[in-house]
Order: C-alpha cells, then sequence, then structure tokens
C-alpha cells in the first residue's frame, strides 16, 4: 500500500488505464501524455484514451456534455 501512496504523489510516474494492464507509466505533463512501462500503451492524462497530440482533448470541450 505505501509504494502506491508514494507513486501516487509523484509527478513523473502513475498507472496504465489500459483494462487488463495497470502497470506503472512514465508520465510528461508538458505533453499531456503517459506511457506505459509494460504494455507500451500511450495515453491522454486528460481523457485516459489513446494519446491524440493533435486533437484537443474531449474532456476539455464546451460541448462535452451535449
Amino acid at each position: 500500500m505505501s509504494i502506491k501512496h508514494a507513486i501516487s504523489q509523484m509527478d513523473d510516474v502513475g498507472w496504465c488505464p489500459l483494462n487488463g494492464c495497470g502497470d506503472l507509466a512514465t508520465i510528461d505533463k508538458e505533453l499531456n501524455m503517459g506511457k506505459c512501462q509494460h504494455c507500451d500503451f500511450m495515453f491522454c492524462l486528460g481523457c485516459k484514451d489513446r494519446y491524440h497530440p493533435f486533437r484537443r482533448c474531449s474532456i476539455n470541450r464546451i460541448d462535452h456534455y451535449e
């Protein structure tokens, strides 16, 4: 439990959001992305979906809830 707490306090490490994985991921806040160290899944930090560098994140869109 203490390892999970320590990782949750770090800015550059997190957890892979992919179902069935959940391993450690490297976080890059400047790029707003994470990359799993186990399965190589690259994800958006906002929506946790596949990384989309050239498309605005749907979680930040005004029309997201329409």
